[in-house]
């Protein structure tokens, strides 16, 4: 189906209209907002819709709008905020790139639950000024357990500090679960992110996943903890892949008991990771900078490790006989000084080889 005719304003007692995987829909009729009892309207992976109707802020009995996949979205509707102050589900939200006003929309959808995507279809310079002085706009939704921010635009350094502030507005509510960034262009992380709040006691404390990806700017990522042991409690995944310009992570990760999964990925200026007591599994691939690993001695929940692509790490596998899995992915053989002694001794072997071995 290519197109919705206007006689579907027609159908007033519709409660439930499902539109979703016509790939070839572009645009929907005005007459969608004569629906006023509709409370399902269902537009996923419709690929190729552009925008939505401006009438869409008449749906007063929506709760829920499914677009999954529609990301040729080029923002949302003027009143939609205040308008569909009963919807409880939405997939994916479009900050378009002349939409810095229309973020605060946003804010009026305080039952929004489940998870929710962000596309920041474009930053300008110039909005840096526009936002200093814009509030939050999701910690109000209380319902809301997974939040994917993706900036989708091209922008260097003269975009640096607009994607700082819209993220600073982006700050997600405090009972979120998981949490996704990506192609972030900032060269820092706003204050919720360094657990700076000062009107909190427990920042995030349902936290269980981050992920964090294509960060070309950021430069350093602190984490200021006043009561560590208040911080992150129940994180247990953490994943930073194509961050180039991070040198270090916070030490202070050392800290979560809870954190039992690491994955680091294509980070080229990384030159260490702090000590992690806890982590059950470690992945680092393609850090070339990477000169400094944790005492794996100390590490003794430590099961899996996988190491590819770090050729100036040195002595890796020291006193490492608690691992079960263990991986390592090189191009060129290891110098001399990387053998250990009185620890677990090994060579890297080709970029397709694999040692795994199972200690008692």
């Amino acid at each position: 189906m290519i197109t919705i005719p206007d006689s579907v304003g027609n159908l007033e007692q519709l409660r439930h209209f499902n539109l979703s995987e016509n790939q070839g829909l572009t645009v929907l009729p005005e007459s969608l907002g004569n629906l006023t009892k509709l409370e399902t309207l269902k537009l996923n992976n419709c690929w190729r819709l552009i925008t939505l109707p401006q009438s869409t802020s008449k749906l007063c009995s929506l709760k829920r709008l499914e677009n999954e996949g529609c990301y040729n979205l080029r923002g949302m509707p003027i009143g939609i905020g205040q308008g569909l102050s009963r919807l409880e589900k939405l997939s994916l939200w479009v900050w378009g790139s002349e939409e810095s006003e229309n973020i605060e929309e946003l804010r009026g959808l305080s039952l929004l639950a489940g998870s929710l995507v962000i596309k920041i279809e474009g930053l300008r310079k110039e909005d840096n000024a526009a936002l200093l002085d814009r509030e939050e706009v999701l910690t109000n939704k209380t319902n809301l357990s997974k939040l994917f921010i993706w900036f989708n635009f091209n922008g260097g350094d003269d975009v640096s500090s607009s994607s700082e502030q819209a993220l600073r507005i982006l700050k997600p509510p405090s009972n979120i679960e998981s949490l996704s960034i990506e192609s972030y262009r900032g060269r820092r992380f706003p204050e919720w992110m360094e657990m700076k709040d000062p009107h909190s006691s427990s920042s995030f404390p349902r936290l269980r996943t981050i992920q964090l990806k294509s960060m070309w700017n950021l430069e350093e990522w602190l984490l200021n903890w006043r009561h560590k042991e208040e911080c992150l409690p129940a994180l247990q995944h953490l994943d930073i892949t194509n961050c180039d310009g991070l040198k270090g992570l916070p030490k202070e990760l050392g800290n979560l008991a809870t954190l039992k999964s690491l994955d680091v990925y294509y980070c080229k200026e990384l030159v260490s990771v702090p000590q992690l007591i806890c982590l059950e599994s470690l992945s680092i691939d393609d850090c070339s900078e990477l000169v400094s690993m944790p005492q794996l001695e100390l590490m003794t929940s430590l099961l899996f490790l996988s190491i590819s692509s770090c050729p100036k790490l040195k002595f890796v596998f020291h006193c490492a006989r608690h691992l079960t899995s263990l991986q390592i992915f090189e191009d060129r053989p290891m110098s001399k000084g990387d053998n250990t002694k009185g620890g677990i001794g090994a060579t890297c072997c080709s970029s397709r080889s694999i040692i795994s071995r199972r200690y008692q």
